[in-house]
């Protein structure tokens, strides 16, 4: 039966109807076993597919989630020991999971013991609709609110190009990888450090914000920085885009935000290495936090791992752990995320074989968060999953929602605004990249908190053009509408009546510090620019403006 976001009352009268011997709950779908076939049945109710004749004695539930890494080489197409002697079939699936029959096994208890076999049971729920739920309503706080925003889906969309730039199953890759984000985190002025007890290819890179009031209390955000294709073939690339550059990502673009604050707790940000060989970064770094005698100070973990795969028109997330206690700390997520995003979510206490399993079984609060299509994306463990193949607006979603939740855990002194760079006069001058030299921005800052732009750059054809944007500025950020002209002429023969002004598109100025500022453009989709973004540096300052610091 379709149970998509019918309300909490509507899916009850299903669940208690008197025709009903047993229900499962799967996400957006509800199993229903009905002992009169000539039921009638709620107008509000859909009925999906219909199955008659199913053995509840060769029934399992199946997730369809991560694939197991309790070996190394184990194809997440084929999840089930061979020494099971069988195959299962396919009944139904829904959020995550595979109702299965398990008629053509053989050797059931070895297929018992799998961890992503759970035996069947009546009026279970294995994954739940947010809006599905009676659950407390995170309220909504102009704060947060405006921390959130500062996620910034193309930053983030380009570190995760980057790093799908790298194979990275190949040792060099990882290596190359994990220096680029302690090289990120250092600028972001974290204590950054490495972690590699057993030699696994690359290491775990870690970047702690240590908290003002409570610095012995840490929440960690993490995602695992390797990648891999499906016959762990070292000639064949494993970009990892949504698997999992896209989970790095967003743990570098929540510290890209939250670390320009001071908080109460400390946070350590960590990508790790080895989750594809059995969760064995996150298990070492589990090691050395125990061995240094910091395991006690750690209260969350936030995990992030695939999170902005889009299957034709789903708008759908999941917040999950493995166990009913951590429950409520992943509806908070799914809280945070229908109120800071436009995602449906989803919640599950049936996840597995990710990195926040081997905080979990630490004894430390664990969730997970990911896009509900794994299994059916046709990149995950491929040479073609590519960052082409990504939506940055569902990841940047799944970032606010943990970020937000992380915000209100940590206690964000948001009067702090540690590192926040006010656009000033200062900011007045000729602005490159230095890996793109020969465009580059003119920035003009005005009275009445006013900014000019010009930026000289080409069009596709190889033309020199200028684009011209005026706005406002507002603190650290300035958005900018912008017009392109044409049918002008050399002088002497210009004739200012003749100029046709022509609407663009708007960027945006975000002030990073006095000699650095991220700029964004987003032109209008009939003039076949695409959008973009690059961090600017300084080439020019105005004689006598002296900076003025983070404010």
């Amino acid at each position: 039966i379709n149970i998509d976001n019918i309300g909490y009352a509507n899916l009850n009268i299903i669940k208690n109807h008197e025709k009903v011997d047993w229900w499962v709950e799967m996400g957006g779908r509800l199993i229903v076993s009905f002992n009169d076939k000539d039921i009638k049945l709620p107008a509000f109710v859909e009925v999906v597919t219909t199955q008659k004749h199913i053995d509840l004695n060769n029934l399992a539930f199946e997730s369809a989630g991560h694939c197991s890494h309790e070996s190394s080489h184990e194809d997440h197409n084929n999840v089930i020991p061979e020494n099971t002697h069988g195959e299962l079939e396919k009944i139904f699936s829904s959020g995550l999971f595979k109702l299965v029959s398990t008629e053509n096994i053989h050797n059931k208890s070895l297929l018992s013991a799998h961890k992503q076999i759970i035996e069947f049971e009546k009026n279970k729920v294995l994954v739940y609709q947010y809006k599905n739920r009676n659950i407390k309503q995170v309220n909504a706080n102009d704060q947060i609110e405006n921390l959130v925003n500062k996620v910034d889906k193309d930053r983030w969309f380009s570190q995760v190009e980057y790093l799908a730039s790298l194979d990275r199953m190949a040792n060099s890759g990882l290596v190359i990888g994990g220096h680029w984000l302690k090289d990120k985190f250092d600028e972001l002025g974290l204590e950054t450090s490495k972690i590699d007890l057993h030699g696994h290819r690359g290491f775990n890179v870690l970047g702690f914000k240590e908290g003002t009031t409570k610095p012995d209390e840490w929440h960690v955000v993490g995602a695992h920085l390797d990648s891999r294709n499906q016959t762990w073939n070292d000639n064949e690339r494993s970009p990892g885009a949504e698997d999992n550059a896209s989970g790095c990502s967003g743990v570098l673009e929540i510290a890209n935000v939250i670390s320009q604050y001071e908080t109460e707790s400390s946070i350590l940000f960590i990508c790790f290495n080895a989750e594809e060989r059995g969760l064995l970064g996150s298990q070492d770094v589990i090691q050395v936090l125990t061995e240094n005698g910091d395991i006690n100070k750690v209260k969350v973990m936030q995990n992030m791992d695939m999170i902005s795969y889009r299957r034709g028109d789903s708008n759908i997330a999941i917040a999950g752990t493995n166990t009913s206690i951590y429950q409520s700390l992943a509806e908070t997520v799914a809280a945070n995320g229908t109120l800071y995003s436009d995602i449906d979510w989803q919640i599950s206490t049936g996840m597995c074989c990710t990195d926040f399993l081997s905080f979990s079984n630490a004894g430390i609060p664990s969730i997970t968060s990911n896009q509900p299509d794994i299994n059916t994306y046709f990149g995950y463990h491929r040479s073609n999953d590519l960052p082409g193949n990504l939506d940055p607006d569902l990841g940047a979603g799944i970032v606010k929602a943990n970020l937000a939740t992380l915000a209100d855990l940590v206690g964000v002194d948001f009067g702090s605004n540690q590192g926040e760079q006010t656009i000033t006069p200062y900011h007045t001058g000729l602005w490159y990249n230095l890996e793109q030299s020969g465009h580059g921005l003119n920035v003009e800052v005005l009275d009445d908190n006013r900014i000019v732009v010009f930026w000289y750059v080409y069009d596709e054809f190889g033309n020199q053009i200028w684009l011209l944007g005026n706005g406002n500025i507002n603190g650290s950020v300035a958005t900018l509408d912008v017009v392109i002209t044409d049918s002008g002429v050399f002088p002497p023969n210009y004739v200012a009546d003749d100029l046709n002004v022509i609407e663009w598109g708007t960027f945006e100025i975000e002030a990073i510090d006095c000699d650095s500022i991220q700029f964004s453009w987003t032109p209008n989709e009939e003039n076949g620019f695409t959008a973009g973004s690059l961090e600017m540096s300084r080439i020019t300052s105005i004689a006598g403006l002296e900076c003025e610091a983070a404010k």
